[in-house]
Formats: structure tokens, sequence, C-alpha cells
């Protein structure tokens, strides 16, 4: 597969870097919310927002990853230390995870790939476990997209713990 298939078949998610992460795939619903265009299926992600808040406040705060460095700014221009938590449509947020997880883009340092698939995986938790699911009238398609997502994740974390190993 050549990066401009991937790139003109993802262009529409903002996926036009080779050096994509999570906090970039993050970028259109933040500028959607920023911009006070409705989203459809609002759900709050509490857990996701103390789950990031987690791994920034466990970062040496003079070398921070990028996820954390974007959640910051966001919250910045958010004017809001709880972003995610209002800005997530949850369908638009597993689709656009389902073509991440696909993506060839993922970073070769296995360190930068474990921690991409575990925030992947975060998130997937954070929109299952929110007490409002129920309210999103699950779907089958919702339903397929989250297991999908859970093999995913599994497969990519087993993958990078191998590949640690191996170095």
């Amino acid at each position: 597969m050549t990066t401009s298939r991937v790139i003109r078949s993802t262009d529409t998610l903002g996926m036009t870097n080779d050096n994509l992460t999570i906090d970039r795939f993050l970028t259109p619903f933040v500028a959607a919310y920023s911009a006070g265009k409705p989203i459809v299926k609002v759900l709050r992600i509490e857990r996701l927002d103390i789950l990031l808040r987690e791994c920034i406040e466990a970062q040496d705060h003079t070398v921070q990853c990028g996820d954390c460095r974007a959640v910051l700014a966001i919250e910045k221009v958010l004017n809001t230390v709880n972003p995610f938590a209002t800005a997530m449509g949850v369908d638009r947020l597993l689709y656009a995870l389902g073509a991440f997880v696909h993506s060839p883009w993922l970073r070769s340092d296995p360190e930068m790939q474990a921690e991409q698939w575990r925030l992947v995986r975060a998130l997937v938790d954070a929109v299952e476990r929110t007490p409002r699911f129920d309210e999103l009238h699950m779907t089958p398609n919702l339903a397929r997209q989250i297991t999908m997502l859970r093999e995913h994740v599994t497969y990519g974390l087993r993958a990078t713990s191998q590949a640690r190993r191996l170095r």
C-alpha cells in the first residue's frame, strides 16, 4: 500500500502526516467544539480525562510526550480542564480510532508504539465505562467497532512487547 493511497483514503480524518499520533487524531473533535459546531451523541468521558491527567502528571514536566503536550494545549484553547468530557462524539471517535489502528503510520519505536496502543485502549475503556453509555442507543455497529478495537489493541500491545524483548 503506497503512502499516497493511504493519505487519500484517510485525508478526511486529518491524517496526512507520516508520524501520526493519537493527539493529532483528536484534533477534528476539538476543532468542531471550538468552532461551535454541534457534535452528535456527545458523551461525557470523565474517566478519559482522568487517565490523560494521570499520564500528564506522571511525566517528567521537562520532557512530556506529544500526547500530554497536546492535551495541555487543548485545555488552554478550550479554557477548560475537561475538554474531552465535553467534546467527544462517540461514533466519530470509534470510527477515527478504527482507522488509526489500521494505519501503517504507528511509530516504529516500540516504546512510542506501546504508548499509542495504551492510549487507544484508554479511550475505548472510557467509552465503555461511562454511566451514560446506555444512552447512546448502542447499535450492533458500535458494538462491533468496540470489539474490533479491543482486538487490535491487544494484538498491538503484544507485538510491541515482543519487539521490545527482541531489542
